[in-house]
């Protein structure tokens, strides 16, 4: 290093591209972890309170005997084929589920 030619020998030997990748990482600033917001709070509970609601795959059997019997319940109308099972759906007012024959599709919060 001279004091006309202030980059070391050894900035003087790196490939371009290498510097240039250094220069680009010491711009960005770096964060430190923003607190959880309100949403994040909420993603959170609502995995946490998923647990409440029936899970997929549990028989309308598991079902009632965990959570008692549906406020309400729905049967789809038609022919029920093998492509096009028949849909029931509970109804427990905070949170319905749908079955495909006997086993939980999805489970809906209100």
């Amino acid at each position: 290093m001279s004091i006309l030619n202030p980059l070391p020998d050894v900035v003087k030997k790196m490939p371009k591209a290498m510097l240039a990748a250094g220069l680009i990482l010491a711009t960005i600033p770096v964060y430190a972890a923003a607190p959880a917001t309100n949403q994040d709070t909420r993603l959170m509970t609502a995995a946490a309170s998923s647990r409440a609601h029936p899970v997929r795959g549990m028989s309308m059997k598991q079902v009632r005997s965990r959570y008692g019997q549906p406020a309400s319940t729905r049967i789809s109308k038609g022919h029920a084929r093998k492509r096009w099972p028949r849909i029931t759906v509970w109804n427990y007012g905070t949170f319905s589920v749908y079955f495909e024959k006997s086993r939980v599709l999805h489970t809906v919060a209100h």
